[in-house]
């Protein structure tokens, strides 16, 4: 991977290169959120396995979109984290409302 010079180009070229990963992870976070309320980054990684060869810090590309909105930050449950704080997201609303619109009709 080539070096970056700000937070933003580093996840800028995650989205590029690992962009199958973190579609996935998205998928989950929105699929939580839905049926939560709320989703941290903690819900997506306890359901999802890190690939052999990705860094974790990865994971830090996953809400960084307009789909979500941080609404404030909870303890980390991760043992290795040591209680650190991390964010809580809600859907967009638009999000939210467009995710409901596609799945309330019957699939055919």
């Amino acid at each position: 991977m080539r070096k970056t010079e700000t937070k933003e180009e580093a996840l800028k070229l995650l989205q590029e290169t690992r962009s199958e990963f973190l579609y996935q992870c998205k998928k989950i976070a929105i699929s939580h959120a839905l049926k939560n309320g709320s989703v941290t980054i903690d819900d997506v990684r306890d359901k999802i396995e890190l690939p052999e060869g990705i860094d974790g810090r990865v994971f830090g590309a996953v809400f960084n979109n307009k789909d979500f909105v941080k609404v404030g930050y909870t303890e980390t449950k991760r043992k290795t984290s040591h209680k650190r704080p991390i964010a809580v997201f809600e859907l967009d609303e638009d999000v939210k409302n467009l995710w409901n619109l596609m799945n309330a009709f019957p699939k055919k």
